[in-house]
């Protein structure tokens, strides 16, 4: 099965909340990670390409390859294993529009933004090119912009390792979206990262222009257009962008390879210099000095007739009198003919149709003899549905008479299903309530042995009730308010000094994790859940600090003997010392017997308890005695 309801729990870990996409290898989810407490993506190939070999290769193929990957402009990959007959992976859920949304609706973008952008993911790429990875689908549709205007690159789906062999088609169907593929892409030839390069400069093309430069009725034409067809210059369709700017998105997508930037560092290096000479087509001008034509030779004998300059210029004269005189002569029969059978248009001031109804706008607009055109409905909270909320152009302008102006109109408050919210922690259920953007405005407290103290027990509305976004939720919780506490901030904090704090505050499921930071020794730096949040008092809660985990002298080397049941399980070794939690090991392995290998090390000798879990799941506890070490 690869399409789960809402609520399923995959893997004893990941609760599913909505499916967000749909493409052709996999289903995508939005699911939450009860482990780690964070909303994630859940990616899940389809049930028929399971049992096929070469679909479940090219899946693992892009978990490989985005786990090999760490970088700001690259959608993140946390997990990747197998539950029941499905594979998975688990991406950084990034809430945003995708490029190619955002493209569609304010197209074409300014020269600033269009190099803002176009560093970023040459930062992106370059970082995937330094590991030997190709994305292969570069394209807007795989470019998600979050909330904060940052771009981040997804979907390495057809991502290959560049020491690899590498597949171009699948049958009949080219891997790549053809509007973006490369030229040798499409002949089925090797791809390099210069493929990636091209893909990019089509991607800034329709950033710089609002379309894609090729384009046709079926993917073979359009194909053959990236091999035959030379582009239309982006700055013919928006001279805004500069020479700079459109040079660099010309060589980008030469169909030349050899022509093409040699990097992403590369092409980036020049849309930095973009920034200070935007008028200079420096990108192509070397490209022009090396392949200017020879100087034709003059014609000799009787048959070369040579024209002396005088009579040339003179016949230029005469040419470009006849055709002003042509323009004339049309401007002044159309004139006559305009006012012959229609009339002079008269000016006309445009009326004020802001805050109107529709109805009334189009009324006033009639009136003053133009044209109402909706242009778009928007979803409103705060205006009534059907009333005009913006003109163009605005009023005052002058106009004349059979004008069109065009109004945006408000849809009213967007609507929602309530989520289904039992089950769920406090946090888990404002968290899933403010994805659909709703609120908690209500918690009461309800004795039910039955249920774990701190989940949701039922709801009102119940789910799939319509709601207004805004609306508010009320929700009975098991078991008192004792039971609750409120989440402290600890970030900075000493981990002595965080622990002491939430136990203070009633918390007893302590996790403590290292990871690479600049920041103090020691020091939390972050933190799960979020401060100010009410939580169940035996909540787990998770603290990252910067290494060294553990400094004291009490230590034990010990290797651990695990039987992993699936490739790709996700292993956990952690020490419990003094109701504390400490992860000691944290990594991927594949199915089969393994061993992991380290040093155990605690605050005082004697024996220790050590946890292991598989894939969140608690397999085994050991006891491991620490000694001194001399």
């Amino acid at each position: 099965m690869s399409e789960w309801n809402v609520g399923t729990v995959v893997a004893g870990r990941y609760r599913i909340l909505n499916m967000i996409g749909s493409g052709g290898m996999a289903n995508v989810y939005k699911a939450y990670d009860t482990a780690a407490r964070r909303n994630v993506a859940l990616k899940v190939l389809k049930s028929e390409y399971a049992t096929d070999a070469e679909f479940v290769r090219r899946f693992r193929s892009e978990a490989q390859a985005v786990l090999n990957l760490s970088h700001e402009n690259i959608v993140r990959s946390y997990d990747v294993g197998q539950w029941e007959d499905c594979y998975y992976i688990v991406l950084e859920f990034v809430p945003g529009k995708t490029l190619k949304e955002i493209i569609a609706e304010e197209a074409p973008f300014d020269r600033k933004r269009i190099i803002s952008l176009g560093c970023q993911l040459c930062d992106a790429l370059g970082h995937a090119h330094e590991r030997n990875v190709v994305h292969r689908d570069v394209k807007p549709q795989n470019v998600i912009i979050n909330d904060h205007g940052k771009p981040k690159v997804a979907d390495f789906g057809i991502a290959r390792f560049t020491d690899a062999s590498t597949v171009t088609y699948t049958g009949d169907k080219i891997l790549g979206s053809v509007h973006y593929v490369s030229p040798e892409q499409a002949k089925g030839e090797l791809v390099d990262a210069k493929s990636d390069i091209y893909s990019l400069g089509i991607v800034l093309y329709e950033m710089a222009t609002g379309r894609v430069p090729f384009d046709a009725e079926n993917t073979v034409s359009v194909a053959l257009k990236h091999l035959q067809e030379e582009m239309v210059p982006p700055i013919v369709h928006n001279p805004a962008i500069g020479a700079a700017l459109n040079g660099i998105i010309l060589r980008a997508t030469s169909k030349d390879k050899a022509a093409r930037y040699a990097s992403m560092r590369e092409l980036k290096k020049d849309l930095l210099r973009a920034v200070r000479e935007p008028n200079v087509d420096f990108a192509t001008q070397e490209a022009k000095l090396n392949s200017r034509p020879a100087k034709k030779s003059e014609p000799s004998g009787e048959k070369g007739i040579r024209t002396s300059p005088f009579k040339r210029t003179m016949m230029l004269l005469i040419v470009m009198l006849i055709t002003v005189g042509i323009l004339l002569s049309f401007l002044l029969i159309g004139s006559t003919l305009l006012n012959r059978n229609n009339g002079v248009r008269q000016t006309r001031y445009v009326p004020s149709l802001t805050g109107k109804t529709l109805f009334a706008a189009s009324e006033s607009a009639k009136s003053m003899g133009f044209e109402l055109v909706v242009r778009s409905r928007v979803v409103r909270d705060d205006v009534p549905a059907d009333t005009v909320i913006n003109q163009e152009p605005k009023a005052g302008n002058q106009g004349r008479e059979g004008d069109v102006i065009y109004v945006d109109v408000s849809a009213g408050p967007a609507t929602v299903e309530a989520p289904i919210l039992t089950g769920l922690s406090v946090e888990e259920a404002t968290l899933a309530a403010g994805e659909w953007g709703l609120s908690i405005a209500g918690i009461t407290y309800e004795a039910d042995p039955a249920v774990q103290p701190g989940e949701v027990i039922r709801q009102s509305p119940e789910p799939g009730t319509e709601m207004f976004v805004g609306d508010a939720l009320y929700i009975v919780v098991s078991g008192s308010e004792e039971d609750m506490a409120m989440m402290p901030s600890v970030l900075g904090d000493r981990i002595s000094t965080a622990i002491d704090r939430l136990r203070a505050a009633g918390f007893s499921r302590i996790f403590v994790r290292t990871v690479e930071s600049e920041e103090l020794p020691g020091r939390v730096i972050n933190q799960m859940p979020e401060s100010d949040t009410l939580q169940s008092a035996d909540a787990k809660i998770e603290l990252w600090i910067s290494p060294p985990l553990l400094t004291e002298e009490y230590a034990s080397d010990r290797a651990f003997n695990l039987d992993i049941p699936a490739n790709d399980s996700s292993v956990a070794v952690l020490l419990h010392e003094d109701g504390v939690y400490y992860v000691l090991y944290e990594g991927v392995l594949p199915a089969g017997q393994q061993t992991v290998s380290l040093t155990v090390r605690g605050k005082s000798e004697g024996p220790h308890e050590i946890i292991i879990t598989v894939n969140g799941e608690e397999v085994r506890r050991e006891s491991v005695t620490l000694a001194k070490r001399k």
